[in-house]
């Protein structure tokens, strides 16, 4: 019994002790607690942010230039942020904003004015937004790394899409009341109309973003023409995904690896 509290003791602390070394996994960590209580579903809580950060990460590993080691941190704390804003989730009772700002407040990494930046950018980077209304026009009134980073985070966001699961997760949590069939009919439309057209309408500025989105594009084709044959349930969802099983801290210990204007130095 003592060996039991000794490694459970060792275990717990150092799982502590990593939370508070890296802000990231707190942040992760807040994501997961908040989208909990907001009730919300895979297709946008915390799981979700892990694939956005994941393409992030994609996307600049393969850029040929550097970013400042602050605009990593902020594409990364919005990639796994970000949905806690959106309207789809009744987000109001929360104070929500609020509660993001005294988060990010408290891992020091970011000053009020780079807070405030990143709730504009978050709140304006969605397909919608941008179909809809283009760029912010005050995006180009800002130094170019963060031009910089508002396309890069909403580029992953974009790439985390070709992630089919979602489809079917969110009409699951929205609409219980489809059947199985209408939930593949609606997915498939929903493919064509939107997440198959993101292409065509240059939403992706960086090519690195641009070329990894049509290999996604021509997988998700390919598994689309499976669909009728795949079983909807829980069980099954993985082999609608293009990544799945994430481990966060993997993914933390990537983004600082990651080069930067400062290693230059």
């Amino acid at each position: 019994m003592k060996i039991f509290f000794f490694f459970f003791f060792f275990y717990t602390t150092n799982v502590a002790s990593c939370f508070r070394a890296d802000p990231l996994l707190d942040t992760y960590r807040f994501t997961a607690t908040t989208s909990h209580q907001m009730r919300i579903d895979p297709s946008h809580n915390h799981i979700h942010g892990k694939e956005v950060l994941f393409w992030a990460h994609d996307i600049l590993s393969r850029l040929s230039y550097r970013l400042h080691r602050n605009d990593l941190d902020m594409i990364a704390h919005m990639s796994l942020l970000h949905d806690l804003l959106d309207k789809k989730y009744d987000h109001t009772p929360y104070h929500i904003e609020e509660e993001m700002t005294q988060h990010l407040l408290g891992t020091t990494l970011f000053s009020p004015s780079q807070i405030d930046m990143m709730i504009r950018i978050m709140k304006c980077s969605s397909y919608t937004w941008t179909v809809l209304h283009g760029y912010p026009t005050w995006l180009m009134d800002q130094p170019i790394h963060l031009q910089e980073v508002y396309h890069i985070f909403r580029e992953a966001d974009l790439l985390a899409s070709y992630n089919l699961a979602r489809m079917i997760e969110y009409r699951w949590r929205r609409c219980p009341w489809m059947t199985n069939e209408e939930v593949r009919e609606e997915s498939l439309q929903f493919y064509e109309s939107r997440i198959g057209t993101q292409i065509q309408k240059k939403l992706f500025v960086h090519e690195e973003a641009e070329d990894r989105a049509k290999q996604l594009d021509a997988l998700c084709r390919l598994r689309l023409s499976l669909l009728h044959y795949i079983p909807l349930d829980k069980d099954h969802m993985d082999i609608l995904r293009v990544i799945h099983h994430l481990d966060i801290y993997r993914l933390a210990a990537s983004f600082r690896s990651l080069p930067t204007i400062e290693d230059e130095d």
